[in-house]
C-alpha cells in the first residue's frame, strides 16, 4: 500500500464524537466519502474542496491530515472558527505533537485528552477498507467547546487527562 494522508476514523471515535454531539455531527472538514460511512457527517469537505478554506458551521468532527503543514492548518482553522462563533463545538483528532507550536497554542487554551493505545485509522484500497497498522505515536483529542466534564466523560473509554482537574472548568 502506497502512504498517503488518507487515513480515516475508527468507528468507535466517530460514534463517540456524534454521542458528545447529541446524536449528530453537522460537518467533517477533512473527509472522504468513505470516511463518512462511520463519521456519518451531514456534510463534508474533500481534499478537492479543503476545507481549510471553507466555512465551518455547528458541530464539528476534525480527523486531519497528519503531514505536518496540514494538520496545522486545520489545527488553526478549527481555533479561528470556534473563537470567531462559527462553530458551535469541535472536536479534533491529531498526533499528540507536544513539541510542536500548533499543539502547544491549543493545549493552552482548550481541554485535551490521550488516546489509550494508538489508534487503528483505516483506508480504502482499490474499493476494499483495510484497518491499518498502529499509528506510529498516540493521538490527542482537543475539545472546543461549552461541554467540557461531557466531554471527558463520553471520552473516558478512548482518552485520558493527566490531569482530570485541569478538566474542570
Amino acid at each position: 500500500m502506497r502512504e498517503s494522508n488518507e487515513w480515516y476514523t475508527p468507528r468507535e471515535w466517530a460514534e463517540t464524537a456524534r454521542d458528545l454531539f447529541g446524536g449528530t455531527i453537522d460537518l467533517d472538514p477533512a473527509s472522504h466519502p468513505a470516511a463518512n460511512v462511520f463519521v456519518r457527517a451531514k456534510r463534508i469537505y474533500t481534499p478537492r474542496e479543503d476545507g481549510t478554506i471553507q466555512p465551518w458551521r455547528g458541530k464539528v468532527w476534525c480527523n486531519p491530515p497528519y503531514s505536518a503543514a496540514l494538520v496545522r492548518a486545520f489545527a488553526e482553522k478549527a481555533r479561528y472558527e470556534y473563537e470567531n462563533g462559527n462553530a458551535d463545538e469541535v472536536l479534533l483528532l491529531v498526533n499528540n505533537c507536544t513539541d510542536t507550536s500548533w499543539f502547544v497554542k491549543l493545549a493552552a487554551s482548550y481541554p485535551v485528552m490521550f488516546s489509550r493505545g494508538r489508534v487503528r485509522f483505516w483506508r480504502m484500497v482499490n474499493d476494499v477498507a483495510h484497518e491499518g497498522r498502529a499509528n506510529r505515536q498516540g493521538q490527542a483529542i482537543f475539545y472546543m467547546g461549552p461541554n467540557v466534564r461531557k466531554f471527558k466523560l463520553y471520552f473516558d473509554a478512548l482518552a485520558y487527562t493527566p490531569n482530570p482537574n485541569g478538566l474542570e472548568v
